[in-house]
């Protein structure tokens, strides 16, 4: 994970003095590679010890350690164009780069999910997709379309899957939950209360929870019996949440191939009927 999405996953466990120090880095990353830690702590108002606590709580051995990664990091981004990050799109942009900086988000959102993802998570989940009675997928905008995608695919193999792109239905759903069934819910927030009300209604009959948010603590994670996260900056663009999505989109298909795997000869002759059923109406004129 980068150092920037680090801080960013640890920002809420922060105190105010901490957060000081956070947000310095954040917003001068490429000066703070040569700083010394006094230097950092005089810069961002802080204490010295401060700043080594700091770099302590959020996975360094100390500053020295912390400079060598950052230094390393940034060479690195260096060398894989980072102006072509999505969040730096303007106006002045050719189609060009605008294209190339979306690329390049989606291909480091893709790349710090997969890193972070537990797999004893993912295998629970996929051990609940196997056995669940029905799945209840709850989400809106974005989230909701990424939801669509997976029940699409779920119903494939013969899973029994609700999910309806009016979020009133499907706090209607989520009511008909119980224990025999999973709600799974999808918010890059992970505040939507829509989606948070949907949980609560399908927790009363006693149905498991799982999540897919963003990576920092949220409600929806808490309310949950498994949380999956993805990593991706929104900061630009927010509303059109491009690299959400596409790291959404890669743990639903991790999902979904773990799924698969379990049972693989009887699941891809259910794939294999559906597509040579939709070949021959495709055929007929």
């Amino acid at each position: 994970m980068s150092i920037k999405f680090l801080i960013n996953d640890f920002y809420d466990k922060l105190s105010k003095t901490e957060k000081k120090i956070a947000d310095y880095i954040l917003n001068h990353i490429e000066e703070v590679k040569e700083f010394t830690s006094a230097e950092l702590a005089n810069n961002a108002q802080v204490g010295q010890s401060s700043v080594i606590k700091f770099i302590k709580k959020i996975g360094f051995q100390g500053f020295t350690d912390f400079k060598i990664k950052l230094s390393e990091e940034l060479a690195s981004q260096k060398a894989l164009k980072p102006l072509f990050l999505h969040n730096n799109i303007s106006s002045a942009d050719t189609i060009y780069e605008a294209t190339k900086k979306i690329a390049y988000s989606h291909i480091n959102s893709i790349e710090e999910t997969t890193s972070r993802i537990s797999y004893n998570h993912l295998n629970k989940v996929i051990d609940l997709l196997e056995n669940s009675k029905k799945v209840v997928i709850v989400g809106v905008g974005a989230s909701s379309l990424v939801g669509k995608d997976f029940q699409h695919k779920l119903t494939k193999v013969g899973r029994l899957v609700l999910h309806d792109l009016d979020p009133h239905v499907q706090i209607t759903q989520a009511v008909t939950a119980d224990s025999d069934d999973l709600i799974l819910a999808i918010s890059h927030s992970g505040e939507t209360k829509i989606v948070i009300e949907a949980i609560i209604a399908g927790r009363k009959n006693g149905a498991k929870i799982v999540s897919i948010t963003g990576s920092k603590n949220n409600s929806i994670s808490a309310l949950s019996d498994i949380s999956l996260y993805t990593i991706a900056g929104e900061d630009f663009l927010r509303s059109s949440a491009l690299s959400s999505r596409i790291a959404q989109l890669t743990l639903i298909d991790a999902l979904f191939i773990g799924l698969i795997k379990r049972d693989h000869v009887k699941l891809m002759d259910y794939i294999t009927e559906s597509s040579s059923v939709l070949r021959k109406l495709n055929s007929i004129k």
